[in-house]
């Protein structure tokens, strides 16, 4: 049987479930039964629970959103069991994700875009994943970055002051030409 832990995160709609192996290569998440069913058979099974809204599967954690009608503590256990049930092979069946690329084909935007790809890879996913949480590149353009919040970020009460404070103020300090971290969430 496999190891988990359950941890709580910042955003307290969501808890953080940390397997003791590695889940995955890639990233996804899923908000509903029909976009997990042929991806993430176990996300399909978690999003047939009434009160599971989303569910987000990381390198070797899987965060879970709760609806917010009802509390964790009767609802974890029976999560925790159907985790530690699942093999490998329903929790995600994709290749690796790449990151998206919308910018514009110019020498120094690909540049800008490869230098933020970069300072999000190396320094704020590692502390984004801590809290079971996951920033999405989409674009830049015109100074300003466009991200997705997933995971335990999507909804949290202080996923604006890591985007602000933390993402573009970091950002901003390398990258000079960039003006704004917006969330396309």
């Amino acid at each position: 049987m496999v190891n988990i832990t359950v941890q709580k995160t910042p955003n307290p709609q969501v808890l953080k479930f940390i397997f003791s192996d590695k889940l995955t290569e890639s990233i996804a998440e899923f908000d509903s039964v029909d976009s997990a069913r042929n991806i993430s058979s176990l996300s399909a099974q978690l999003l047939g629970f009434p009160w599971v809204k989303k569910v987000f599967i990381g390198e070797n954690f899987i965060s879970i959103t709760k609806e917010d009608w009802v509390e964790w503590e009767p609802v974890k256990d029976p999560l925790l069991h159907l985790l530690k049930q699942t093999s490998k092979r329903d929790i995600l069946n994709i290749q690796k994700t790449s990151p998206i690329n919308k910018s514009n084909n110019s020498q120094t935007d690909a540049e800008v875009v490869r230098q933020i790809q970069d300072i999000l890879d190396r320094e704020i996913q590692p502390a984004v994943q801590m809290d079971g949480g996951f920033i999405q590149f989409d674009h830049y353009k015109d100074g300003k970055v466009y991200l997705k919040m997933q995971g335990a970020c999507s909804g949290c009460p202080s996923a604006e002051w890591t985007l602000k404070q933390g993402i573009e103020d970091r950002l901003k300090r390398d990258l000079p030409q960039i003006l704004e971290v917006i969330s396309i969430n």
